[in-house]
């Protein structure tokens, strides 16, 4: 099999939204494509700095800050932070419009003093579970105060927005420079998202970082959930992104997963070798026969409209 470059997202792809330990079967599975020559490297949102405690897992590379930041082999083959003019227009302008502001740098990640009292005293308040989880985000890639910041180089500005009307304004006045990367209103009405400089995206990422290993694009597999991964997969997957806008095709209920990916990667002829609970996959268990009667079982059970 030709060398692959695979790209994985990391909130809710690699691992659960706001955490720093993929389970062991997506360690395993990356363990087992770089042992078979294949080149994985993390490609996230996050800011260098929020996926340092990942690394320990043994990637080729790093695609950071939505692609503002990449790391090949220990080499840097792209660094692209915010001018100052860039930083300082945008923060103003959020500012104005009532948008809290997260700067994320390199080495620290910096939040507006006021979103921390408006989570307390809006329209969140009455939720105790809500600001536990924010609370506990803020601590997990430890978020400081604005306050502390020291006019460090910066990648990406977070934003939290009362509403979409307050947003209108940043992005008619920002929108040649930024791409408003914008999630739908929580369950209080808050909206989250991101300014990404149209200077880069995961998309260009992975064609810088398969440019610089001379691997074809035809040869790359991404993997991701949000709306910054938009990129990534178009630049992959484009026509197949675009009818995917229009439904998924039937699939049985059965997409994709790791299992699958290590299959691929090991040139097995069959998910069963490839499965964690097969004595060929990750672990010992069950037995071929066992797991072939599990199968007939289950599919005896399916029923068909």
């Amino acid at each position: 099999m030709e060398r692959k470059a695979v790209f994985l997202d990391i909130d809710g792809t690699l691992t659960e939204p706001g955490t720093n330990e993929p389970p062991e079967s997506a360690a395993e599975a990356v363990r087992q494509a770089r042992e078979c020559g294949h080149y994985v490297s993390l490609c996230t949102g996050r800011s260098y700095g929020m996926l340092l405690p990942l690394l320990r897992y043994g990637f080729d590379g790093v695609i950071a800050s939505a692609g503002g930041y990449v790391e090949c082999q220990g080499q840097v083959i792209y660094d692209c932070p915010m001018t100052e003019t860039q930083r300082e227009m945008a923060m103003r302008v959020l500012a104005e419009c009532g948008v809290f502001c997260t700067a994320e740098c390199k080495g620290g990640t910096f939040m507006d003093e006021g979103a921390a009292e408006y989570l307390r005293s809006g329209p969140a308040a009455g939720d105790s579970e809500y600001l536990r989880w924010r609370e506990m985000i803020g601590k997990v890639f430890n978020i400081r105060p604005m306050k502390e910041y020291r006019g460090e180089p910066v990648y990406k500005i977070v934003i939290m927005s009362p509403s979409l009307e307050q947003l209108k304004k940043p992005e008619k006045l920002l929108g040649e420079t930024f791409q408003f990367s914008v999630q739908e209103a929580d369950a209080y009405g808050i909206v989250h998202g991101e300014l990404i400089n149209r200077m880069f995206d995961k998309g260009r990422a992975i064609a810088r970082v398969c440019s610089h290993l001379g691997i074809p694009l035809s040869d790359a597999i991404a993997f991701g959930d949000s709306v910054n991964d938009k990129e990534m997969l178009e630049k992959k997957f484009g026509a197949l992104y675009q009818a995917f806008q229009f439904g998924a095709p039937p699939h049985a209920g059965m997409a994709p997963g790791v299992d699958r990916m290590i299959m691929l990667l090991r040139e097995e002829e069959n998910i069963i070798y490839a499965a964690r609970f097969h004595p060929g996959g990750w672990e010992c268990g069950l037995s071929e026969m066992d797991l072939l009667d599990r199968f007939k079982t289950i599919r005896a059970s399916w029923h068909y409209e």
